[in-house]
């Protein structure tokens, strides 16, 4: 057996594995130095299995030198964004076949562009594990595309394996997953690769949870996340810049005049789009992390600090403090039992009515869609109804849902 193993690391046997076959028609500057929405699409391809479970990755190349492979094994083991195992298999169909097969392996032919929820999808679908259980090969099929050049071999069949590397057919059965939503192309040429791009990027809106960043906010969110992971800069930082926007449309509102109401409502707006581009960001370059989770929801309820406060002082300077002070201060009460029903639970945004009838009401409301009700009343120069509209609209929501949460938490009689 000889495998280019990188310094300091041991092999963990008994976790999924999986095999990429680079044949030998596979284009070199494609594979291994063109960029996929910023990384290399076999670094794209290695962190994708690792995020979807595969833990020891085996390549099979007939091209690259013995330095190139020690040199890309290095920098994807340096990388922190993946966890796992990767080898350079010298004998394609050598001893290393017998210890990969200990686990069930994935099979990858050629450079491919996929989604770490369609390989989990995959792995995880009724069929494969129906197709698993019967000591059988599975093959993933897409809808509206056809098969894809993925498999799953069950445990213990190296026959399988040596098989599959020889190209011979393993007759599998067939795992289907809706294309609407799952992604996986094999890319092998260079328009190939930036059409795959393409898609792949705006795939990433089915990530969305809420209308208007489906149906509108994507349409400019994805353009721009498309530059942004060309450049180094970070998920965190378009977070903190979203900021920034969000504190200067507050001082677009403290303005008090018809100009800055607008100006701020659409910043306000702006501040909606940018804030579907750093989860892009963070999803297409695999930096999602618990921070920057935190440090999102922070920083989107800091705007509404910034936005409410500079209403109050924007209509306190045209029509007097106590006309705005009241309606703050009626927001400011509400929002806070708001905030504290919604996160205080645990469990994350929402969690503590996971089980009720309110939580799709709950995510509804407690979304970024009010922002484009703030715009049509400063295109119309309404700030002040809106800030009553919000004062009384946030003490009867936190009133609803204060109702609900103890509902979720009383004792179910018999």
């Amino acid at each position: 057996m000889q495998i280019v193993d990188p310094p300091g690391k041991s092999l963990a046997l008994g976790a999924l594995n999986a095999v990429i076959l680079f044949p030998q028609s596979t284009s070199r500057l494609v594979a291994f130095e063109k960029d996929v929405a910023g990384l290399t699409l076999f670094k794209r391809m290695a962190i994708a299995l690792s995020r979807a479970g595969v833990v020891n990755i085996q390549v099979v190349d007939h091209d690259l030198a013995e330095t190139e492979r020690k040199e890309l094994v290095r920098e994807l083991q340096s990388d922190s964004r993946f966890e796992g195992h990767v080898s350079w298999a010298k004998d394609p169909l050598g001893d290393w076949t017998e210890r990969w097969s200990r686990s069930p392996c994935l099979l990858v032919r050629g450079p491919s562009i996929i989604f770490p929820d369609t390989l989990k999808a995959f792995i995880r679908s009724e069929d494969t594990q129906e197709a698993l259980e019967k000591d059988q090969a599975a093959q993933l099929r897409l809808t509206g595309s056809g098969l894809a050049p993925l498999w799953i071999a069950p445990r213990g069949r190296a026959d399988l394996l040596r098989q599959w590397l020889k190209g011979e057919n393993l007759n599998p059965a067939v795992s289907s997953l809706p294309g609407d939503r799952h992604y996986f192309s094999l890319v092998q040429t260079i328009s190939q690769l930036r059409v795959a791009e393409k898609k792949y990027i705006s795939l990433h809106r089915h990530h969305y949870h809420q209308a208007m960043d489906i149906w509108f906010n994507s349409i400019f969110s994805l353009r721009l996340s498309a530059l942004f992971v060309k450049t180094r800069v970070t998920p965190n930082q378009l977070t903190l810049f979203g900021l920034v926007i969000g504190i200067v449309a507050g001082y677009c509102f403290s303005r008090g005049d018809y100009a800055g109401g607008l100006v701020g409502g659409i910043l306000l707006a702006l501040t909606a789009i940018w804030d579907c581009c750093d989860g892009d960001v963070a999803r297409l370059k695999f930096m999602q992390s618990d921070f920057g989770e935190r440090l999102d929801t922070a920083c989107d309820n800091l705007i509404n600090v910034f936005i409410f406060t500079g209403m109050m002082l924007g209509v306190a300077r045209v029509e007097g403090l106590q006309s705005a002070l009241i309606p703050f201060s009626m927001l400011a009460v509400g929002g806070f039992a708001i905030f504290c029903l919604i996160y205080f639970p645990g469990g994350g945004k929402g969690a503590g009515f996971k089980d009720s009838p309110m939580h799709d009401v709950v995510m509804v409301l407690a979304s970024r869609n009010f922002i484009y009700v703030i715009l049509l009343f400063a295109v119309f120069g309404k700030i002040e109804a809106f800030l009553w509209l919000a004062g009384w609209g946030s003490l009867a929501f936190a009133l609803i849902l204060f109702i609900a949460w103890r509902n979720t938490k009383a004792p179910v009689r018999s």
